[in-house]
């Protein structure tokens, strides 16, 4: 893959062969922030404070990114560019785990710094002020938002450049001895914190984070679980080293496959083997074993770091995001603790998952979205594959996977297909399965699955879910992330938040845990060998 990418990149739906961490979004929904924000500059926002909180700050977070926010301007010929598209990787990851933090009562626990530039669009700070998170949003009328371009081609080909100056979020930001005291309750309450950065950024942000929890001053009984997604750009032979420094400090490191490649490309006779293959599959297998085994991820805890977690406890955590193939989770031990809290009891691990501390697991999910979730092989099935379907009425057909094609003034009804990375134009797909739903855009989805992953570490229910299915609590970790990242490839931009009657929330119409519930019963019948 080309990619021309500065700082702090997404995924897609669990990979980077579009990714943009600079450029992805997510709000109360693509449409209605297509509408709303769409030439919306004209109202500047001018104050140097932040803006308060609706609601009390929460006692913890569960979630915080330093990922920063961006509005994109997405080109993809021959369509039509698409603008102000409110992206980044942080925005993105904090959808993540907003998707699992209904409110009110779990969203104020997710949270990110957001610069409001002096052109930041008036009516997208409604949209995100409604998503009732703590997010901190920080004026800064001298400056503008910054902004993304980014322009997708044949062959994968992805470039990036930056509108605006960008403006890092660091961890001093979240401290009161930081440039004004905006974020500086957040530092002490933090249960997981996600990274997207370069090795040496990462590795210097836990040291100064441990440093200001656990130093003289004390301000926290434990450090927050550290999830880190390394940025693309970086991800070369020449930065291996520093990968495996920066991974010795943190808890979870999340490259996708790519980028996980390109750690290792100048080992000698080293060739990447086609995506899809036995060999790639085993290959990714190797380095993410190897990642996690060369230094042992998970921080070195000291007495009193971290409740519940013995002195000398490395049960760290590799995540390769595959893309329609799914994700290749590897973990030494139980993984990474149940970070303290003070709201939420640790549920009891299930005896029979319990692990040595030394044993390495690996296990394979597949992707929400993927092409075997309705496809039997065993059927005399028609899979349309860069094709392009016009005028055509696909109804109670054998047509089960559209992969790679446009679909324009069509109609699919009654059928059970599954569409992936496709155009859909003027068509109409109706009385169909649920997994009908097509793979628009992949930007930002790694970092949503990251956001989900967090909020499942972070809290109990993951330890429920374990029992109820009878699966390790860092696969229904994983199996959180790959539900948020399902949902993040449905449009471009954001899942659309709608709040029914009785109160509760759906994401792009649908129920997050009847989502959830759905795909680990069908995670537990693949790994039972019974599915696919």
């Amino acid at each position: 893959m080309n990619k021309s990418v500065m700082d702090e990149q997404g995924n897609n739906e669990l990979d980077t062969t579009r990714s943009t961490s600079d450029c992805d979004g997510d709000g109360v929904g693509d449409t209605q922030i297509l509408t709303t924000v769409a030439g919306a500059r004209e109202k500047a926002i001018h104050n140097k404070e932040a803006l308060e909180l609706p609601f009390q700050p929460p006692e913890e977070l569960d979630f915080v990114t330093m990922g920063m926010f961006i509005i994109d301007e997405i080109h993809n010929p021959p369509h039509t560019p698409l603008l102000s598209i409110p992206g980044g990787a942080g925005l993105h990851a904090l959808y993540g785990a907003r998707l699992f933090s209904p409110s009110p009562t779990l969203s104020p626990r997710v949270a990110m710094l957001i610069d409001l530039g002096s052109d930041f669009p008036s009516p997208l700070l409604t949209t995100l002020q409604s998503l009732r998170t703590s997010s901190i949003f920080r004026r800064t009328p001298d400056r503008l938002t910054t902004r993304g371009w980014n322009m997708y081609g044949s062959a994968e080909h992805r470039a990036f450049k930056y509108l605006t100056p960008k403006k890092r979020i660091e961890i001093s930001d979240f401290f009161e001895d930081g440039p004004g005291p905006v974020g500086s309750w957040v530092g002490h309450k933090m249960r997981t914190l996600h990274l997207i950065c370069s090795p040496s950024r990462a590795e210097a942000s836990v040291q100064e984070l441990r440093s200001r929890l656990l130093g003289p001053s004390r301000l926290a009984r434990r450090v927050p679980l550290v999830v880190w997604e390394p940025v693309p750009d970086l991800c070369v032979a020449n930065h291996r080293i520093g990968m495996f420094s920066a991974a010795a400090g943190v808890d979870v490191v999340s490259p996708n496959e790519e980028e996980l490649d390109g750690f290792f490309a100048d080992v000698e006779g080293y060739q990447v083997p086609p995506r899809g293959t036995v060999e790639r599959r085993r290959r990714t297998e190797e380095l993410a074993r190897r990642v996690l085994e060369s230094v042992g991820i998970g921080i070195d805890i000291e007495e009193g770091e971290r409740e519940g977690a013995g002195k000398g406890c490395r049960g760290g955590m590799v995540i390769v995001r595959c893309g329609a193939r799914g994700c290749c989770v590897v973990w030494r031990g139980d993984g990474p603790p149940f970070p303290a809290s003070s709201t939420f009891q640790q549920a009891p691990f299930p005896p029979s998952h319990s692990l040595s501390p030394g044993e390495v697991t690996t296990v394979w999910l597949p992707a929400y979205h993927s092409p075997s979730a309705s496809t039997d092989p065993s059927n005399n099935t028609i899979t349309p594959t860069n094709s392009t379907i016009t005028n055509s009425n696909i109804t109670d057909s054998n047509v089960t996977t559209v992969l790679n094609s446009s679909i324009t003034n069509s109609t699919i009804a009654n059928s059970n297909i599954t569409i992936t990375d496709s155009t859909i134009i003027n068509s109409t797909i109706t009385n169909s399965a649920n997994n009908t739903t097509a793979v628009v855009d992949p930007t930002g989805a790694g970092n949503t699955f990251l956001g989900g992953l967090c909020v499942a570490l972070a809290r109990p229910d993951a330890f429920r879910l374990a029992v109820e299915y009878g699966l390790h609590r860092m696969v229904v970790a994983a199996a959180y992330g790959c539900v948020a990242a399902g949902f993040a490839v449905e449009q471009v931009g954001v899942p659309a938040l709608t709040v029914v009657e009785e109160g509760g929330e759906r994401w792009n119409g649908e129920e997050v845990e009847g989502r959830l519930r759905a795909f680990l019963e069908r995670t537990r019948s693949v790994l039972r060998g019974e599915g696919k």
